[in-house]
């Protein structure tokens, strides 16, 4: 949901789980190996608003080639820099001031990304029961089948996984953005403000009508006792100092 708020702006284009910053530094021939790998099959990027998804696939497919022969030109044979990372984004998305990608696994490289200071990541906080409530569900249906399924198919794995992904967090809060989901969709002005000055973008180019709220306290009718006393156990101390009580 933030991503595609973001992306409602005329000046931002992030990418879906393009993974393009997760091998900063690599040699440019290891980078292209492992990032850009079977990225063209996936919908990486939205540049026809309300098309027929075989036209997501192509205009995600041209993207990947046209970033796989950016990175290859300005990155000379070398290392993949975030130099050679902003230009050829820049090349491919010309009209777009802020560039970026959307990868939940950027939390766990976070002291590397945030030592940037030409990065500007953005970090979406939500309850650590709706957290768990929401990957339970999706352990059990869409991401049934898949191999991470396993990692997040009990209470405390996941409220573990979110006690992390928040210490990475607040390490780097003075070098990040961070923002919580029920701040977001129940007060977005004083939000939407903030991520703006963040960006360097006027806020009044977001549109929050892409913001819903009533995903917000869902654990209630989908967690045990069990579990809320888990994810208590794990992460209280934290979600405390968060706010949530």
């Amino acid at each position: 949901m933030l991503r595609q708020l973001l992306n409602t702006h005329p000046e931002v284009m992030l990418t879906m789980e393009f993974r393009n910053f997760t091998h900063l530094g690599a040699p440019v021939h290891r980078y292209a190996s492992r990032v850009l790998w079977r990225k063209w099959k996936r919908d990486v990027v939205s540049l026809t608003h309300g098309a027929p998804r075989w036209r997501s696939r192509l205009d995600g497919a041209a993207f990947v080639l046209l970033y796989a022969l950016g990175i290859r030109l300005s990155s000379r044979g070398g290392r993949v820099t975030l130099r050679s990372i902003r230009s050829t984004l820049h090349t491919i998305l010309p009209w777009a001031r802020v560039v970026g990608d959307k990868y939940p696994g950027y939390i766990f490289n976070l002291d590397r990304l945030a030592a940037h200071p030409e990065l500007k990541p953005i970090v979406i906080v939500r309850d650590c029961r709706d957290v768990v409530a929401s990957a339970l569900n999706m352990a059990r249906t869409e991401w049934k089948s898949t191999s991470f399924a396993q990692s997040l198919d009990t209470a405390r794995k996941v409220a573990n996984r979110w006690a992390e992904a928040v210490a990475f967090q607040e390490r780097n809060a003075e070098r990040i953005l961070a923002i919580r989901y029920e701040d977001l969709v129940t007060r977005p002005e004083p939000v939407l403000s903030h991520l703006g000055a963040f960006l360097g973008l006027d806020p009044a180019g977001f549109q929050a009508q892409v913001l819903r709220s009533d995903r917000i306290g869902r654990h209630r009718t989908s967690l045990t006792d069990e579990d809320v006393r888990i994810i208590n156990e794990v992460a209280g101390e934290m979600m405390g100092r968060l706010g949530y009580h």
